[in-house]
Order: C-alpha cells, then sequence, then structure tokens
C-alpha cells in the first residue's frame, strides 16, 4: 500500500513539473510573437461620436467593435505614419467599444474606447 501511494505521489508530481515547463514555455512563445507597433487614440474617454488614431507606423484599417464583437464602423486607408486619422462613428449608445488598429504589415493591436 505504501508503493502505491509513493507510486502515486511521484507520477502526481512529475506531471505537476512537465504541465508547469509547458505553461512556461507557452508564455515565452507569446511574448516572442508580440509585435512593436502603438498607437494613440484621443481624446479617451470621448464624448461626442468623433476619435483620432495616430501612430508612428502606418495603419491601414481600424475597426470599432462593441464589447460583445459587434461591428460598428471601419475605415480602410493608405495612411501615412504619424498621421491623424479621424474616425466618426455613428450613432452609438455610452460604453466601452474596441478599436482594432491593422499595420501595414499584418500585426494588428486593440485598444479600449470609452464613450460617455
Amino acid at each position: 500500500m505504501l508503493k502505491k501511494i509513493i507510486l502515486i505521489t511521484i507520477i502526481a508530481f512529475l506531471s505537476f513539473g512537465a504541465f508547469s515547463q509547458s505553461t512556461q514555455l507557452d508564455f515565452s512563445m507569446q511574448l516572442q510573437n508580440t509585435n512593436n507597433h502603438e498607437a494613440l487614440i484621443y481624446p479617451n474617454p470621448i464624448q461626442n461620436l468623433n476619435f483620432k488614431v495616430k501612430s508612428y507606423s502606418i495603419i491601414t484599417d481600424v475597426v470599432v467593435m462593441d464589447m460583445v464583437g459587434k461591428f460598428i464602423t471601419s475605415k480602410h486607408l493608405d495612411s501615412y505614419a504619424n498621421e491623424e486619422i479621424m474616425i466618426n462613428m455613428p450613432h452609438c449608445e455610452k460604453g466601452v467599444y474596441m478599436v482594432k488598429i491593422t499595420f501595414d504589415d499584418g500585426e494588428t493591436i486593440i485598444k479600449k474606447l470609452l464613450y460617455q
């Protein structure tokens, strides 16, 4: 009986070690895949239905969605780096929105926008 308990303990310990190593590996892979793009959304929070997006990188698409992923508006463009992009939202309720920004190399970032 003691041998079974020791064997189960060793198996559980080895399994836990393998799990933590794979979790650590997945985390480090996620860190390696992050992009270096950044964008500024302003003003944030907004008081009317307009806001601007600006980045030192070239932006190709801006998509606005509500918090459940429902499409609100989008703008496809060929911008230049450091250019201000004006986004006009259709009539929306006050709340929190997601702004998905796609850059010329295909990388995307998502920013939170608050409409008060």
